[in-house]
């Protein structure tokens, strides 16, 4: 077995552990005993006590803890509980981990209300979001932009400042630059407007695209 207590295959190198702090080297074996564990162990949850399977729960809670992960570094913790976990319990302590003092992305995400907090103070608006909201908020869309789903980069007003917005939990949503640009200052309704007003533009050039060219749907 290599040091993190998973078969090694003949012929090749085994990984080495060297320069690592001797509590990362430890949790490193733990997750190594636990992955090899569970692949040939079946184990209820250690929350709810259900039963689990490691090939769909552990899939599909690495699948989650790679996307929370878009904008942090996730924890030796957080690894142990994505192989052990059934996938239920472990999105309900990923979302207990979003509102943890010891969740890494706390600080700057503190750093970005008080800055927006300001901003809406100074036009004398809403400014009511919580840091602990605002967590919930990333949490809820997965610390990615809820536009695009691409990675966050952001905090934006739903109805603009401009336009008489606060930054309050039901205005702030995450977002990228690129979809934060587009939308700038523009409200919601006259978002919305565009988009109906390009897809009625697209719908009558593919016709007469098609009309031109006698090209027939598939």
């Amino acid at each position: 077995m290599d040091q993190l207590g998973a078969p090694v295959e003949e012929g090749k190198a085994q990984p080495t552990l060297a320069g690592v702090g001797s509590r990362f080297r430890r949790a490193l074996r733990a997750v190594g005993r636990a992955l090899q564990t569970a692949a040939v162990t079946p184990a209820p949850c250690p929350r709810c006590h259900q039963p689990r399977t490691f090939t769909t729960a552990t899939t599909a809670n690495v699948t989650m803890l790679n996307e929370q992960g878009r904008r942090f570094h996730p924890t030796i913790l957080h690894l142990l509980s994505a192989l052990t976990y059934c996938h239920d319990c472990f999105r309900d302590d990923l979302a207990e981990w979003a509102l943890s003092q010891e969740h890494p992305g706390r600080p700057r995400e503190e750093k970005r209300v008080r800055d927006q907090r300001a901003r809406a103070e100074r036009l004398q608006l809403p400014a009511t979001l919580t840091t602990d909201e605002w967590m919930q908020t990333l949490h809820r869309h997965g610390w990615a932009c809820a536009y695009c789903n691409g990675p966050f980069e952001v905090m934006e007003h739903l109805v603009p400042l401009a336009e008489g917005g606060g930054t309050t939990a039901q205005n702030c949503v995450p977002a990228c630059q690129t979809c934060n640009a587009f939308k700038a200052d523009q409200h919601p309704e006259s978002v919305l407007r565009q988009a109906e007003e390009a897809v009625m533009l697209a719908t009558g050039i593919a016709r007469v695209w098609r009309d031109r060219y006698n090209i027939q749907s598939a």
